[in-house]
C-alpha cells in the first residue's frame, strides 16, 4: 500500500500552525516566569542584607551596653551617637523586613514574632529592666537560625521556578508528542485507505498493447569468391 503525500499537507500545515501558536505562547511565559525569579531573587538579596544589619546592630548594641556595664578595662568605644544610630538601624531594618515577609507563611510569621521578641530582650536589656545578656544573645540567635530557614526555602523555590513556568514546561512536552502521534495517525490512516497501483496489474478497461515484433532481416547469401588469376 502506498500513501498519497498531497493528503498529508493539509493537515501538516494545521498542525504546523498550532505549534507554533503553542510555543510562541510558551515562550511569553516563560520570559514572563523568569522575571519574575529574577525579582524574588532581588527580594531574597534584599531581605538577607536586612537581616544582617537588623542581627549585627541588634548584638552590637547589646555587647556594648554588657562591657559599659561591667566596666572593662578597654569598653568597646560606644558613645550616645553611636547608640542612637544603632538603635535606629534595629528599627529601620525590622520594619523593612517586615514589609517584605509574607504575613499568611507560617515561617514567615514565626520569624517575624522572633525578631519582635529579640528586640524586646534588646530594650529590656538597655534601659536596665533585665541583666540577663545571655537572653539577649540568644534571642538574637533564635531569630537569626529561622531567618536563615526563611531565605533557604525562597531560594529552593526560586531554583526549581515558578509554578506557571514549571507546568509550561511539561505542556510543551506534551504539545510536541501530541503532534507527532497526530501526524503518525494521519499518514497511517491515509496509508491503509490509499489503494497502490502496480505495473504488473492491469488497469480494469485498459487492454495492453501487444508487443512489437521487429522482423528479422533477410538471409543473405555470401558472396561468390573470387579466383585471383595467375
Amino acid at each position: 500500500m502506498e500513501y498519497n503525500p498531497a493528503a498529508l499537507v493539509p493537515m501538516v500545515t494545521l498542525a504546523a500552525a498550532f505549534m507554533a501558536g503553542a510555543i510562541a505562547a510558551l515562550t511569553l511565559i516563560v520570559n514572563k516566569e523568569n522575571k519574575i525569579s529574577e525579582f524574588r531573587q532581588a527580594w531574597i538579596d534584599g531581605l538577607r542584607e536586612d537581616l544582617a544589619n537588623f542581627f549585627s546592630a541588634s548584638r552590637t548594641c547589646t555587647r556594648a551596653i554588657q562591657e559599659s556595664r561591667l566596666e572593662f578595662k578597654n569598653p568597646m568605644p560606644i558613645d550616645e551617637a553611636t547608640t542612637a544610630r544603632l538603635r535606629h538601624q534595629v528599627a529601620e531594618c525590622s520594619y523593612r523586613i517586615k514589609l517584605r515577609l509574607n504575613e499568611i507563611k507560617k515561617p514567615h510569621i514565626k520569624l517575624e514574632s522572633l525578631m519582635t521578641e529579640s528586640s524586646t530582650f534588646v530594650s529590656e536589656y538597655f534601659s536596665g529592666t533585665t541583666d540577663d545578656v545571655d537572653k539577649v544573645l540568644s534571642g538574637i540567635e533564635i531569630a537569626a537560625k529561622q531567618a536563615r530557614e526563611v531565605l533557604k526555602a525562597e531560594w529552593e523555590r526560586v531554583k526549581k521556578g515558578e509554578f506557571a513556568y514549571r507546568a509550561a514546561r511539561w505542556l510543551a512536552l506534551a504539545l510536541i508528542v501530541i503532534a507527532a502521534l497526530s501526524i503518525w495517525i494521519i499518514a497511517s490512516s491515509n496509508l491503509k485507505g490509499t489503494p497502490s497501483v502496480s505495473m504488473s496489474e492491469p488497469v480494469a478497461g485498459h487492454t495492453p498493447a501487444a508487443a512489437a515484433t521487429t522482423p528479422s532481416p533477410p538471409h543473405l547469401a555470401p558472396p561468390p569468391s573470387v579466383s585471383q588469376s595467375k
